[in-house]
């Protein structure tokens, strides 16, 4: 438990920047905003982002992934450096709903999410090694696709 809320805390200080990014853009229409996000909660896109999506990838890329790895004695270093690559390379499936106009501007869109899904999952993998709870990598995989 002690381990899990470190983690937690941990990543909640690595979103820092985008944290504070977002109150200064929003500070302004801080209440509207806040109820403006209350109302989206409501919505079935923000359910399938920040709930849907979140189990079925950590149950896909961690708790299978991971414990298939684990048990088959592969080093950590392995499982939390080549596993999330998958992850990654699965998010190249958004460039089919990329609001982009240019193919180059959908590669590229999709080529820095896949980047930042992998070393998202570098960070998912470590923390699954670390606790192997479920209820912890929702809470961070739900947190990050908040932000």
């Amino acid at each position: 438990p002690k381990e899990s809320f470190v983690l937690i805390s941990a990543t909640v200080v690595l979103f820092a920047g985008p944290i504070v990014q977002n109150y200064f853009y929003y500070k302004d229409n801080l209440k509207k905003t806040i109820i403006n996000s209350i109302a989206e909660m409501k919505e079935y896109m923000f359910l399938r982002q920040t709930v849907i999506a979140s189990f079925i990838e950590e149950m896909i890329y961690r708790e299978f992934t991971c414990s298939v790895w684990e048990n088959a004695r592969i080093s950590n270093a392995k499982i939390v450096f080549l596993s999330p690559v998958a992850f990654g390379l699965s998010h190249f499936s958004n460039m089919v709903f990329s609001e982009c106009k240019s193919i180059i501007a959908k590669i590229m869109t999709c080529a820095f999410q896949c980047c930042y899904t992998i070393i998202f999952g570098w960070w998912e993998s470590f923390v699954f090694l670390k606790t192997h709870c479920f209820a912890v990598l929702m809470i961070i995989h739900s947190f990050c696709n908040c932000i």
